[in-house]
């Protein structure tokens, strides 16, 4: 995403598991960004069922290329990409590489989540995916590696804490605000909540980053 060498900002993206959602974010050029995908979204085979295995799959991804550095300034994670963000930066941190603040847009904790079953998708994702898919076997694609993006959501329970500062931006009539504040509990930093305009939906989120 951007090539600076002023510290280091990392991307997790929601459910469709696509970091060229943060396009439209505010990237700090003088920093070296980095935005992940999910192994799912870009046609490669999953093999892993968890959070937790998705998140050490992508560290391990990332470490073939790369070294790991001392201090990441922060990490942005939207929806589906927080949780996985929370697995990563718990990994991170035992590696010894310092988390500074992990930016969240819109999720929830987990730690007394009930999950929804028989899964659904929400209607929100369906839409997306008809605007998306150019014919039906990309729609199939694409509800098949979502399915199992909320599968993994849905069988996920959140427990640990990490050192980072948390900043979370929520939607006002979205999750239960409750659920926001369990953050506080998930870290050893300090947990900050923002507001969002009242017109703002949690998939509104990428176009108010570009309005902003």
């Amino acid at each position: 995403m951007s090539h600076g060498q002023a510290g280091e900002d990392w991307y997790f993206p929601p459910i469709f598991g696509l970091g060229l959602v943060f396009n439209s974010y505010s990237i700090r050029t003088s920093r070296h960004s980095i935005a992940f995908n999910y192994p799912s979204a870009i046609g490669q085979t999953l093999d892993t069922n968890s959070i937790e295995s998705l998140a050490e799959l992508l560290l391990s991804k990332y470490l073939e290329k790369n070294k790991l550095p001392k201090k990441i300034d922060r990490i942005v994670a939207y929806s589906m990409g927080a949780i996985v963000a929370f697995e990563v930066i718990k990994q991170l941190e035992l590696r010894g590489t310092k988390v500074e603040e992990l930016i969240i847009w819109d999720k929830p904790a987990q730690i007394k989540y009930e999950p929804e079953l028989p899964i659904q998708l929400h209607p929100s994702i369906m839409h997306y995916v008809e605007q998306l898919a150019f014919d039906q076997a990309q729609r199939e694609k694409m509800l098949r590696y979502l399915t199992i993006h909320q599968e993994m959501i849905e069988h996920y329970h959140q427990k640990g804490r990490i050192e980072s500062n948390i900043q979370l931006y929520y939607c006002k009539k979205g999750f239960e605000e409750s659920a926001m504040n369990d953050w506080c509990q998930l870290t050893n930093g300090k947990t900050t909540l923002i507001e969002l305009p009242a017109e703002v939906s949690h998939y509104d989120i990428p176009t108010y980053w570009k309005s902003s």
